[in-house]
């Protein structure tokens, strides 16, 4: 499926392009920061398997200051928070490929992963139009705007999304914080995290003034 069969994809998506590169760059940023606190959770996970469980019963003493386990309950819970926020990415990452399979993109959602290392240029878009789909008002499909009885997601339940394929890039696909660029020596091949593509960050901006901004002004 193409982009002139969602006519209200290609309106927002346009309307992105009036976003600044500078803007593009902080959006990035603070993308980067929240991939560099995720990836540390994961380095700690993967040394210590006990990182995020509270002590098994043979690790427990058999007295312990009461000061102390409040303060060990509520680092355990901080941790568990990150666990379920990468469980959640995982979920999300599960819906864009089905997204994507419904779409036409691909023929199935297993085939999505399969797509790497050689992903079309145009897979940043697919992203974008994911996200689309669940946060902006209009329907991708016909342009028009969506009943009040369709849910919409939060900016921040948008961001989650993105930070899911950010997280599925930058950490199972082990390309970390690399932006997604061409090729110079191979046009039309493109390299890096597809979460950190100027098409994403532009439309997350422009999304985050209509959802965000728009409300505050008003």
């Amino acid at each position: 499926m193409s982009q002139k069969d969602l006519p209200g994809a290609a309106t927002y998506l346009l309307a992105s392009l009036n976003v600044s590169s500078q803007d593009v760059a902080e959006e990035q940023e603070e993308e980067i920061e929240t991939m560099a606190m995720s990836s540390d959770f994961d380095d700690r996970l993967a040394v210590n398997s006990h990182y995020v469980r509270p002590p098994s019963e043979t690790d427990k003493k058999p007295k312990i200051d009461q000061s102390e386990l409040a303060k060990n309950l509520k680092k355990a819970s901080e941790h568990v928070v990150v666990e379920d926020t990468l469980n959640e990415y995982r979920r999300l990452w599960k819906q864009f490929t089905e997204f994507c399979a419904h779409i036409g993109y691909v023929k199935t959602s297993e085939a999505v992963e399969k797509l790497w290392p050689n992903l079309p240029a145009d897979f940043p878009m697919w992203i974008a139009i994911w996200v689309m789909h669940k946060a902006d008002e209009v329907d991708i499909f016909t342009g028009h705007l969506k009943d009040p009885s369709i849910p919409r997601v939060t900016y921040a339940t948008a961001q989650k999304m993105r930070a899911a394929i950010s997280h599925k890039f930058g950490r199972d696909f082990g390309l970390g914080t690399q932006p997604w660029a061409e090729n110079p020596l191979t046009p039309g091949k493109f390299a890096g995290n597809p979460s950190l593509s100027v098409i994403v960050s532009q439309y997350m901006v422009s999304l985050h003034r209509r959802k965000v901004d728009y409300l505050v002004v008003n």
